[in-house]
């Protein structure tokens, strides 16, 4: 018989406990603000998968969907950035525009 699961609990200073997100944060809003700012109206954006490619740099673990999950949720819920699915784009990106944020360094 399975142990029922006890229901995870949301710490809110989740990106103050896990400082080694920050660049990978910076390279996704990166790539999102490049998205935001690209004048086509019919690109798509990266979805979970393809972000993961992108900001893997030379690491030979590839990152999940769940990290990746995880990177947008910090975003949203600790840096109140509009990230989402968008589905006209077939991709993750800014559902509003956004200008900067704190981790910003261009």
């Amino acid at each position: 018989m399975k142990k029922p699961q006890s229901p995870k609990k949301k710490d809110s200073r989740r990106g103050e406990d896990n400082p080694s997100q920050f660049p990978r944060i910076q390279k996704v809003f990166a790539i999102m603000k490049r998205n935001q700012d690209d004048p086509n109206p019919n690109k798509t954006f990266p979805t979970k998968h393809g972000f993961a490619r992108l900001i893997q740099g030379n690491d030979p673990e590839p990152l999940s969907d769940d990290t990746i999950g995880r990177i947008f949720d910090m975003m949203r819920d600790d840096f109140n950035l509009p990230v989402d699915f968008i589905a006209a784009r077939k991709g993750h990106g800014f559902t509003e525009p956004v200008a900067g944020f704190c981790l910003d360094r261009s």
